[in-house]
């Protein structure tokens, strides 16, 4: 994760991950964050949706799930999709 934003589910999840009661509340539900988390430094968080769905797909090992916590709902979707 790069920035996160007070008041934004990124920002709770970076604050209470590793935490042995560490949740985050998405989409009204209240989620255990089980997740190890990293901070990312030097990346853009503006990249397009591609470049991000390229970046995931050239991991050695991908995530098992990825939850998108950031943006309008409409792109969030999209990106999802395009994640699949």
């Amino acid at each position: 994760m790069g920035y996160q934003a007070e008041g934004t589910p990124g920002r709770e999840i970076v604050t209470y991950a590793g935490r042995p009661d560490g949740y985050v509340t998405l989409d009204g539900e209240i989620v255990e964050i089980r997740a190890r988390v990293h901070q990312m430094t030097g990346y853009s968080a503006h990249a397009d949706a591609r470049g991000l769905a390229e970046w995931v797909r050239a991991m050695a090992e991908r995530p098992a799930e990825i939850r998108l916590v950031h943006g309008e709902r409409k792109a969030r979707d999209a990106l999802a999709k395009m994640l699949g």
